[in-house]
């Protein structure tokens, strides 16, 4: 198993070429880590923790060419998210382009909405992106907000276009588009906190 040998590699007397080792071991099987539920853990410490450019620019470029895979995975997403969580523009607009399509899909499960939320706050070509997908779906935002994980990412994009001039028009829509459904969505358990940031501003609501 792959991670009985990075844990024998991490006792190695020689530090430097165990940790050399074991990154390329990470690399050569970053995919099947990052969809482990211990892996994908390990997988974030070897991106916090590898010293040689070489090597952690192969090993973030293997993730982020299968982002959209990890994605839809409930530990890959995990590593999706660290990456998103570094604050590089560059490996973020990257994510965002290859889940370009993908947003609604995403926002309506678990795992990711939590990377949708976040390509959110990386990089503005993930509001952009998902707005787009939304202005091509008749009645998905709608459905959104009343999603039992879609209203978080609602919630998101609604906090994060209104705080940020530049993304005006993207807030001008959402709330033009859901304000119709204002009466609905203040019924509905999974609405009302979409409800709440359009009519008073209100909190957001905890995810479980």
């Amino acid at each position: 198993m792959v991670l009985n040998r990075l844990e024998r590699l991490l006792q190695h007397e020689h530090p430097e070429f165990t940790n050399m080792v074991l990154f390329e071991a990470a690399i050569e099987h970053c995919i099947p880590l990052a969809m482990d539920l211990v892996g994908c853990l390990s997988i974030a410490d070897c991106i916090n923790s590898v010293r040689i450019p070489e090597q952690k620019i192969r090993l973030l470029q293997c993730i982020l060419d299968k982002s959209v895979l990890l994605s839809f995975d409930t530990s890959g997403t995990f590593v999706v998210q660290h990456i998103l969580e570094l604050g590089n523009e560059l490996f973020s607009d990257t994510i965002c382009r290859h889940l370009r399509g993908k947003y609604v899909k995403l926002a309506q499960l678990q795992c990711g909405s939590f990377v949708v939320e976040k390509c959110f706050k990386a990089s503005k070509l993930g509001l952009h992106y998902f707005v787009e997908e939304i202005r091509h779906n008749e009645g998905i935002l709608k459905k959104l907000a009343h999603d039992k994980f879609g209203n978080y990412v609602i919630q998101t994009a609604l906090e994060i276009s209104k705080e940020d001039p530049t993304l005006g028009r993207i807030y001008e829509f959402l709330v033009s588009n859901l304000r119709p459904y204002l009466s609905q969505l203040e019924k509905a358990k999974t609405g009302r906190n979409v409800a709440k940031k359009i009519s008073r501003g209100g909190q957001f609501g905890m995810r479980v």
